[in-house]
């Protein structure tokens, strides 16, 4: 997980927009004219799936951080808006916490 935009220290809330892919961009390995134009086509490609297949919609990750800060998904919730899964960031990491809780 890159970006937790909230923790508590059992579990994290991560916001991405659905549908993206983490390329590795460098593939290509070599000649820099071909690792331009497979980055060009992933980040066309990300945006497409984004805004086609999934409404240029955000998905909202809750991972579990255990120990040797191992994570795991408890839950993965898509939303139409942003500003929507902004405001349900709060409600998903005390749903995720007792999840966790329940479990132990």
């Amino acid at each position: 997980m890159e970006f937790p935009i909230a923790d508590d220290g059992l579990v994290q809330v991560e916001l991405r927009r659905s549908g993206f892919v983490d390329w590795n961009y460098l593939a290509g390995g070599g000649d820099g004219l071909i690792e331009i134009a497979v980055a060009l086509v992933a980040w066309m490609g990300n945006w497409i799936v984004h805004l086609v297949v999934f409404w240029g919609g955000w998905t909202l990750r809750v991972w579990e951080v255990g120990e040797d800060d191992k994570v795991r998904l408890i839950r993965k919730v898509r939303y139409r808006r942003k500003r929507h899964a902004l405001a349900d960031v709060e409600r998903q990491l005390q749903e995720g916490r007792a999840a966790v809780e329940r479990r132990t």
